[in-house]
């Protein structure tokens, strides 16, 4: 069930942080989630004329999946941002869409979707990597 709702929660995300690139030139950080239910949450928690720190809406997300998760409402959640970083078999940085995907199964991996931007103001994008990575959504405290 996790590469399913991975793939789904990949399909809502990658588009929306395609579209604010687009709009925007950067990925505003978001989140997206599957409750038990099945149903797919897109969760932007900021305005857009009044948006704080990447960090704080990262942590913002972060603790409202935490809490979800913990209270049993959802059963795969994502968060996206931006970055810079050095994809495999590159020696040179480059931005990327950076996703944080985790299951309540305790599966966890970042998916990283390099782009640029091109001449009159198109973007592209290369070949995405997956890194695995310690769960920090779906954590019961002991």
């Amino acid at each position: 069930m996790a590469e399913t709702d991975f793939t789904q929660l990949l399909n809502t995300l990658i588009p929306f942080a395609q579209e604010m690139i687009s709009k925007h030139g950067e990925v505003i950080p978001f989140g997206s989630s599957i409750g038990v239910d099945g149903k797919i949450n897109l969760n932007t928690p900021y305005e857009e004329h009044n948006r704080p720190t990447s960090q704080l809406v990262i942590d913002i997300i972060t603790q409202a999946f935490r809490k979800s998760a913990r209270d049993g409402k959802i059963r795969a959640a994502g968060i996206c941002y931006d970055v810079q970083t050095i994809p495999p078999g590159k020696n040179k940085k480059t931005d990327a869409i950076w996703i944080t995907l985790e299951q309540r199964s305790g599966e966890a991996v970042d998916v990283i979707v390099p782009y640029k931007k091109r001449i009159f103001g198109k973007y592209s994008y290369g070949n995405f990597f997956t890194t695995n990575r310690r769960p920090t959504l779906f954590v019961h405290e002991r």
